[in-house]
């Protein structure tokens, strides 16, 4: 029985210990932390769960092409299907306040009637936004595996991806300037990462309003602790604080991994679900990094990262004003030189609360230099800790100004910055996604293989930009497929 050894245990390398096992093959997973899960671990404060992964999948729905995937993984059961509430945003900005509806024919109208003279404009927004929450997932497998039609099934496929190339070409703004009315304009610029394309905030937005798309009412915490569950009910090795230092490369080939704490592990094949750059500044070495990330990291106007400073909160008692779809209101800057407005989203929701309480999640989203700013003050652990807290109690003054309601009532329970993603996952600058869509840009993936060795495999969201669970597994998937295909085994999910 062929061994395969995996480095990160976060959703996408759980997914692809889960899948080789499925596939007769050995798997043992080494995860640097002392609990897996990655993005979605959970922990606990003060009698809260807290959990920072995404509380909204796309394609995982009952008709959705990911599906299968889940139910295979176990990640869902087959019977989960809770409803998504109807409205996915609501905008508050100078007292005028928008709810973005899922149904499309609604938000139309909603749009219309708060600005009349976008009337043909909005048409052409929500046709495009449904047109981006219907495009299929290449998930059946990887394209170097297709027969001759599967790839040509695949390029029509992408023709219909095509249509949102005119919106890779321009900045979220740019698109925006279209619309007269503010709210729709702050619609398009927050739904997407900062300095995106107007494609990456279509297809952010496109996708949360998808109706084939799956509402995790306790979050990514809930479904990575299935994932971890299966894999060690099918027998599955995983080593939790056992951080992998380097690969063992020996001519082609990859013979293991050189554990932190001096021990070795062998293998047949290696799968590499840590951070990409983890992977090749440290355990393999720039040289197998490939021509796709190469261009990636080296292109930050075309591809940048964003990420967040989120803030947890705990809230006694009821009513709120928040509710369990995010909420976003501008706000006058945290920085105190600051000039332009800052823009917080916030919600509320009981899982993970205790009886009678709610559970308050915030999150200010950062562009790549503000990014770079908290890395650089983590270096100072007093300076930063002190920023961390003023940062907090800055939120939660904003919050109580937009909703008095919360005055009194509000108790930090923790904050994570960019520095706290790296340090979880050695995410690249802090970065909670993959790879955004810049402007100039156009849809790429990378083929998931680290150029030059014959059984290294990679997996992960950052390989399918903008990232996300969805591309995740669908990493995860691809890799097991290859070694299947090497190994002579008919995948099966």
């Amino acid at each position: 029985m062929a061994k395969v050894l995996i480095a990160g245990g976060g959703p996408a390398g759980l997914a692809a210990g889960i899948l080789a096992m499925k596939n007769g093959l050995e798997a043992e997973i080494y995860e640097k932390n002392a609990g897996p899960g990655g993005l979605c671990a959970q922990w606990s404060r003060r009698g809260y769960v807290l959990s920072a992964g995404p509380h909204w999948l796309p394609a995982a729905g009952p008709d959705g092409a990911l599906r299968p995937l889940l139910l295979a993984l176990d990640a869902v059961d087959p019977e989960f299907a809770p409803a998504p509430p109807p409205v996915a945003l609501t905008l508050r900005q100078g007292g005028v306040s928008l709810e973005v509806y899922r149904d499309l024919s609604l938000l139309e109208g909603e749009l219309t009637e708060i600005s009349p003279q976008d009337g043909p404009e909005i048409l052409a927004l929500t046709r495009i936004l449904d047109r981006a929450g219907r495009l299929p997932l290449p998930i059946e497998k990887p394209p170097d595996l297709m027969m001759a039609w599967q790839r040509a099934r695949l390029n029509v496929q992408a023709s219909a991806a095509g249509r949102l190339l005119p919106y890779y070409r321009i900045s979220a703004l740019e698109y925006s300037r279209n619309f007269h009315h503010p709210l729709i304009r702050t619609l398009l610029l927050r739904a997407g990462p900062p300095q995106g394309s107007a494609a990456a905030s279509i297809l952010a937005l496109g996708r949360l309003l998808s109706p084939t798309g799956c509402y995790l009412p306790q979050g990514g915490g809930d479904l990575a602790r299935r994932l971890v569950q299966k894999f060690q009910s099918l027998g599955g090795a995983l080593r939790t604080g056992c951080g992998v230092e380097r690969a063992l490369i020996s001519g082609a080939s990859v013979r293991g991994f050189l554990l932190r704490n001096g021990k070795t592990a062998l293998g047949d094949y290696i799968v590499l679900a840590c951070d990409p750059w983890v992977s090749f500044d440290r355990l393999l070495g720039r040289g197998y990094m490939g021509p796709a990330f190469g261009d990636w990291y080296s292109s930050p106007e075309s591809r940048p990262v964003s990420s967040h400073f989120s803030c947890f909160f705990g809230l006694e008692g009821d009513p709120s004003p928040l509710c369990e779809t995010p909420a976003g209101f501008e706000c006058r800057p945290l920085d105190p030189q600051g000039q332009d407005p800052d823009w917080l989203w916030a919600q509320a929701d009981r899982q993970g609360a205790p009886a009678g309480c709610r559970l308050i999640r915030c999150s200010l989203a950062l562009d790549e230099a503000q990014s770079g700013l908290w890395l650089a003050l983590a270096q100072n652990k007093e300076r930063y800790g002190v920023e961390k807290h003023r940062c907090a109690m800055e939120i939660q003054r904003r919050l109580t100004e937009e909703f008095p309601q919360l005055a009194g009532r509000l108790r930090l329970l923790n904050s994570l910055t960019p520095a706290s993603y790296h340090r979880m996952t050695g995410a690249y600058k802090g970065s909670f996604l993959g790879f955004q869509a810049g402007p100039g840009s156009r849809p790429e993936t990378s083929p998931g293989l680290a150029a030059g060795l014959e059984n290294c495999f990679l997996t992960g969201q950052w390989l399918h930009p903008p990232g996300g669970l969805s591309a995740a597994f669908t990493a995860a998937q691809f890799a097991v497929q290859r070694i299947c295909r090497l190994e002579r085994l008919r995948f099966q999910l």
